[in-house]
């Protein structure tokens, strides 16, 4: 063989080793890639949460599965590369979000905005009755990292709690029997109209007090004069309606608190409706009951509010010694002095 045809055969084979090495490099490359890519799947999948990618265009680059389970109603449009206006706009139309219902523009415009400061936390509703908190921040490239947490047990939790402080703070202010006010809560309305009312003539009270029912207790049982009292005191707010506080005292004893221009009168006018709502027979689980109410009035005259209920009270046991089922009133503490 010639020398040439030497080196031909030469460059030949090392040709085809170079090819060789070239694929055996680019097969390589791409294998490197695809574990990597493959080992950023299993890191994002692996993050607890929602992940979720945007590049400095705002344009998706990945997201893991629970990302897309969460927003199960936008999944089939979540593709590398869509803008995430868009991701917005299709999944408020697909019902996604479902505080988009009363106003999408506004709504998708909110996100919109919140999104591009490129950082902050705030709250979304799903429609599966999941909330989540949205955390965002902007990377160093101008892209922006998404992590959204599942927080609907918690809110669930701080519901359960707002709703159990909100009734033990109505139970500290209200009868358990009736709801109506109770005592104590009586107490400061009237400090706080007696401080109001700088002492002059815009304050009455009535002073109540059931005529017969220890009647009802003795013969129908305690259980029916409980009814009885829930009863009374729905007549007993209908007669008041918005123009006075009704409270009960404690027992069959209820006080309502009328406040503003012609207190008297008002209280009198009030005291003479209780009284005829009073006489119509009760219908109790046990049978019917008819009892009455004695009411005492007493108008602000300056005095405190303990020397005010008392003077009410008063007047109550003059209309309970007179007969009961009437209303009597309080002279003034400077007509009682003289």
């Amino acid at each position: 063989m010639t020398s040439a045809c030497i080196w031909v055969t030469v460059v030949a084979v090392l040709s085809a080793i170079s090819a060789v090495t070239a694929t055996i490099l680019a097969l390589r490359f791409r294998f490197r890639a695809h574990a990597a890519e493959e080992l950023l799947d299993d890191v994002t999948d692996a993050i607890p949460g929602g992940f979720v990618l945007w590049d400095s265009n705002d344009r998706l680059v990945r997201c893991n599965q629970t990302f897309r389970d969460y927003y199960a109603h936008s999944a089939p449009f979540l593709t590398p590369g869509i803008p995430f206006e868009e991701v917005i706009r299709r999944g408020v139309a697909a019902g996604q979000y479902p505080q988009a219902a009363a106003d999408p523009e506004a709504f998708i415009r909110e996100v919109v905005s919140q999104h591009g400061s490129g950082e902050g936390v705030f709250e979304r509703l799903l429609p599966n009755g999941i909330w989540l908190i949205v955390s965002e921040l902007r990377t160093a490239r101008g892209g922006i990292v998404g992590i959204r947490t599942d927080v609907t047990t918690l809110k669930r939790a701080l519901s359960d709690l707002a709703a159990a402080n909100a009734r033990i703070e109505h139970f500290a202010h209200h009868d358990p029997l009736t709801g109506l006010p109770n005592r104590g809560r009586f107490h400061r309305e009237l400090a706080a109209a007696l401080a109001r009312s700088h002492g002059g003539e815009s304050i009455a009270l009535l002073a109540l007090d059931l005529d017969r029912f220890k009647l009802v207790n003795d013969t129908l049982g305690h259980g029916a004069g409980d009814e009885l009292l829930r009863q009374v005191a729905e007549r007993l707010t209908d007669c008041a309606g918005a123009e006075a506080l009704v409270a009960r005292f404690g027992g069959d004893e209820f006080m309502a608190l009328v406040e503003g221009p012609a207190a008297r009168d008002r209280a009198i006018a009030i005291g003479a409706r209780i009284v005829a709502a009073m006489r119509s027979p009760f219908a109790l689980t046990l049978g019917p009951a008819e009892i009455g109410v004695s009411v005492g009035i007493a108008v602000a005259d300056g005095s405190d509010a303990d020397a005010l209920i008392e003077r009410a009270d008063r007047a109550l046991y003059e209309a309970k010694r007179g007969g009961k089922g009437q209303v009597r009133q309080s002279p003034c503490a400077s007509t009682q002095a003289a």
